[in-house]
């Protein structure tokens, strides 16, 4: 390790996602010529994007950060080093939609943060739903929360009104119906993200009406959504766009091509951070909560925060308790969008985009799910055609009883 002047660099090895992030920092008071510049991050990388556009608020002031990626094995790799009490990374930054989250709570492979009071000082900022997925049944602050993300229709009033979609008064079957029907004619775009539809429509069955205690009702109902979804399975995996009624949406539209938008699902993350911020230039968009299944059932809108815990094994657990204790510090200040729509509240009655999405935000539920070798592979065996409907519940039944006797 090499030292510059008189001050010798330190490491913060952080796992974030499937990747590693490590960086190099001495959290302290240096003279800005210090400063390590950062090595650069390629932002045609996923990780590269997130961090370009996510992680840059993290950056300190009064730390000197160098990042290097590294690409594991597999995601094994991280349930092996945290299995085996590695300290050789600090902390992670995952999604509590990751059962590796859920693996971490479980177990108490966390430094409780109960005691520094600029955690205790965010939290109080964010939603109480936030807060509480913060907090370990045991009354730990288990993570730290750094960016919350819910999906959402965005649509355009008046070509919905139009069209006759009602997005307040649909199920998803109405749904699927009624934009297979719309005309593609290549004048107006609606544009639907396959995985993100399919990924509620199972997430929301899991949560409102489980698998192991299903009746005939509900089986029929998870069987015609099955059906649906296995329909546009091939062209799907073909490559290709579902219910796209033009050329696939470029990232920079023109003001007259946004006007032409019926309908997306998006995630508020995206809105928050890309491209998609063009919506605020024209009026007209709104955002609303996904479908329901079935008429009378409020399904929940699922919240995944992203989030950092720290590893209580960490061979520099001072330093990095040092440096997310001015990071809270410093996001419970940070007055950006992103931030804002995590906080209570907040006032965006200036812009009617803006406030469908903090409401919408702030109404979100955090809710874990199965992992996928419990549930998700099985209902990709039904899709493929390898599995009856039938034996495909029984096999998720019994993986179900398994892992809770794990």
């Amino acid at each position: 390790m090499k030292e510059k002047k008189a001050t010798q660099r330190k490491h913060v090895i952080v796992l974030a996602l499937s990747m590693l992030v490590v960086f190099l920092a001495g959290c302290g008071g240096k003279k800005e010529k210090d400063r390590a510049e950062s090595v650069h991050v390629p932002e045609d990388t996923l990780l590269g994007y997130t961090y370009s556009e996510v992680y840059t608020p993290y950056q300190l002031s009064s730390c000197d950060v160098k990042v290097e990626i590294v690409q594991p094995d597999s995601w094994d790799f991280m349930v092996t080093k945290l299995l085996a009490g590695d300290s050789d990374y600090d902390f992670m930054v995952l999604s509590t939609d990751s059962s590796l989250a859920k693996d971490i709570m479980r177990t108490g492979a966390y430094y409780a943060l109960n005691d520094i009071p600029e955690v205790a000082g965010l939290l109080e900022r964010y939603h109480d739903y936030i807060k509480e997925a913060a907090t370990a049944e045991n009354g730990e602050f288990w993570m730290i929360p750094c960016g919350v993300n819910v999906p959402f229709v965005l649509c355009r009033e008046d070509l919905c009104e139009e069209y006759g979609l009602d997005f307040t008064d649909m199920t998803y079957l109405e749904f699927m119906e009624q934009v297979d029907a719309l005309p593609k004619n290549g004048v107006h775009t609606f544009f639907t993200p396959y995985g993100l539809m399919t990924e509620d429509i199972l997430n929301k069955f899991e949560q409102v009406y489980g698998y192991e205690n299903m009746g005939e009702q509900d089986k029929e109902l998870l069987r015609s959504y099955m059906e649906k979804i296995r329909a546009y399975d091939v062209p799907f995996n073909e490559g290709k766009w579902w219910l796209l009624s033009s050329e696939e949406r470029p990232n920079q539209m023109s003001d007259e091509s946004l006007k032409n938008i019926v309908f997306e699902l998006e995630r508020s993350d995206n809105m928050t951070l890309s491209s998609s911020l063009d919506f605020f230039r024209v009026d007209g968009f709104r955002a609303m909560k996904l479908p329901d299944l079935e008429r009378g059932v409020v399904c929940p809108m699922k919240a995944k925060v992203d989030f950092i815990v720290i590893n209580p094994k960490s061979a520099k657990l001072e330093l990095t308790l040092q440096y997310v204790s001015q990071l809270c510090e410093k996001l419970q200040k940070d007055t950006t969008n992103a931030f804002r729509y995590m906080s209570q509240g907040e006032d965006f009655s200036n812009n009617v985009l803006r406030e469908d999405l903090y409401r919408l935000i702030s109404e979100g539920e955090v809710y874990s799910t199965y992992p996928y070798d419990v549930v998700g592979e099985e209902l990709m065996a039904y899709r493929e055609g390898k599995l009856e409907f039938d034996t495909m519940l029984e096999e998720i039944k019994r993986n179900i009883e398994m892992y809770r006797k794990e």
